[in-house]
C-alpha cells in the first residue's frame, strides 16, 4: 500500500467504502492528517488512476484555500455514486461532496462550492468523526464539540438538507448538542448509525463515543429525527 502523501506528511485512512464507478465497486479511503486526503483503489487493490491524481487525493482543501488544518474522518456513498466525506476544517465541523473523479462537486454546501464549514461550537474546536443518510436525502453528521471550558467536551449532531445546507427543522438551526458526563468532563462521539423503528413509524439516530466521568466509559445516546 503506497502512501499517499509521502514526504513528511502523515498519512492515516479513518474511514472507507466501497464506491460504485463504471459498473464495478471501487474502494475508497479518506483520511489524512493536515488536509482531506484519500485514495481509491480497485479491486485487486491497484490505484485507480481514475481518481484525483492517478488515484490519490493529497490535500483537498489545500490545492484551492493554501495551507489548512484539517481531516476526513467518515464517508457514505450516495446512490447515484458521490460520496460524502465529513470530518473538519480547522476544527470546525466539514461535509464536502465528491463526484466519481474526487473532485468537489458543485451545487452542493457553501454556495455550491461542494463543501460545508459549520461551526457548532461558537468559541472553541468541534469535528465531524461520522455520517449516515436518510432515505429522504438528509445528512446526519456526527462528532463532538468542545463548548465553554475547553475540557467540558459534548457529543454533537448536525443534520443537513440534501444540497448541504443546514436543516433547520432539527435541534437549534440544524445542530443538536447533548452532554453525556457532567460538568466540564469531555464526551466525545465517534459513531453514529440509524435505527428504523417500524412500530411508529420512525427513525432514529444512534450516536456513540466514550464519556469521561470518573473513566472514560462507553457512551450511548438516541436522537429523534
Amino acid at each position: 500500500m503506497a502512501a499517499v502523501a509521502g514526504g513528511s506528511a502523515t498519512d492515516a485512512i479513518y474511514a472507507l467504502a466501497l464506491q460504485p464507478v463504471n459498473g464495478e465497486l471501487r474502494i475508497l479511503a479518506m483520511g489524512g492528517e493536515g488536509d482531506f486526503m484519500g485514495a481509491r483503489y480497485l479491486p485487486n487493490g491497484a490505484l485507480d488512476t481514475g481518481f484525483a491524481i492517478n488515484g490519490r487525493m493529497t490535500r483537498l482543501f489545500g490545492e484551492t484555500l493554501g495551507p489548512v488544518i484539517g481531516a476526513a474522518r467518515a464517508i457514505t456513498v450516495l446512490p447515484d455514486g458521490k460520496a460524502i466525506v465529513a470530518g473538519h476544517l480547522h476544527h470546525d465541523f466539514t461535509v464536502v461532496r465528491l463526484n466519481l473523479a474526487g473532485q468537489f462537486d458543485g451545487g452542493f454546501g457553501t454556495h455550491g462550492a461542494g463543501y460545508l464549514v459549520q461551526p457548532v461550537s461558537a468559541t472553541n474546536w468541534d469535528e465531524a468523526t461520522a455520517v449516515a443518510r436518510q432515505a429522504d436525502g438528509k445528512l446526519v453528521i456526527g462528532g463532538w464539540a468542545y463548548e465553554g471550558n475547553s475540557s467540558s467536551g459534548n457529543f454533537a449532531a448536525l443534520r443537513l438538507n440534501a444540497d448541504g445546507s443546514p436543516d433547520s427543522t432539527f435541534g437549534a438551526a440544524g445542530t443538536v448538542m447533548t452532554p453525556t458526563a457532567a460538568g466540564t468532563k469531555n464526551d466525545i462521539a465517534h459513531a453514529l448509525t440509524l435505527q428504523v423503528d417500524e412500530r411508529v413509524p420512525t427513525v432514529r439516530a444512534i450516536q456513540a463515543g466514550e464519556a469521561n466521568a470518573s473513566n472514560h466509559d462507553f457512551s450511548v445516546i438516541r436522537l429523534w429525527l
